[in-house]
């Protein structure tokens, strides 16, 4: 994060981490590049999102999020760490980290809140 390009990013960074995330990040609100909407289209048309059928609706939001918020200027962006040292990976069954606690959707838009 330029905190010169984004003067609030140090307090940003501190509140995010004080609400437990474990990164944060600034970017411009801008159209997506088409090589990259191109891969993504390629991706989506091999079905490698398998039964994630949400990951093809809003395209265009996909392609362009001011079309989501048109007077937005910046996207924060935050990312939380699942692992739980605590828990003993040798004596029970191979589950996904994330689906051993709460349903990280509800933790991420609570703590975003």
């Amino acid at each position: 994060m330029n905190s010169a390009q984004y003067p609030c990013s140090s307090d940003l960074q501190s509140i995010a981490y004080d609400l437990g995330f474990s990164a944060i990040g600034i970017a411009d609100v801008a159209e997506v590049p088409h090589e990259v909407i191109d891969q993504y289209n390629k991706w989506i048309a091999a079905n490698h999102h398998g039964d994630m059928a949400y990951m093809e609706r809003y395209a265009e939001v996909r392609h362009n999020p001011l079309l989501l918020l048109d007077d937005a200027q910046s996207i924060v962006v935050v990312a939380a760490n699942y692992h739980s040292p605590s828990i003993d990976r040798q004596n029970c069954p191979k589950w996904a980290l994330y689906a051993l606690g709460d349903d990280y959707h509800d933790v991420m838009r609570n703590k975003l809140s």
